[in-house]
């Protein structure tokens, strides 16, 4: 659980949908690995993944470390997960 403000939580769902919005996308394309590939070099970019980390700076998530759909999908989970818990004062 993560206490934040209304400026960082506003950013953080603004994130979250940018990632489930990559990620629809996606799904709805020829789901190749090369689109996993680039979906995974966008999650774990400075745009991204480093934002949600200097909000959250203790957010753990569990990386399988095996292909990059399987990377990307436990990083989605474990951020909504975390999305549902927060705190806004």
């Amino acid at each position: 659980m993560h206490i934040v403000n209304d400026t960082e939580y506003l950013i953080l769902t603004r994130l979250q949908k940018t990632i489930d919005d990559a990620y629809d996308k996606v799904m709805e394309s020829t789901y190749s690995e090369e689109a996993w590939e680039a979906l995974y070099h966008f999650v774990f970019s400075d745009k991204i993944s480093r934002k949600i980390y200097e909000i959250l700076p203790n957010f753990v998530w569990y990386d399988p470390d095996t292909t990059y759909q399987e990377d990307v999908c436990a990083f989605i989970g474990a951020f909504g997960r975390e999305m549902d818990e927060i705190i806004i004062v």
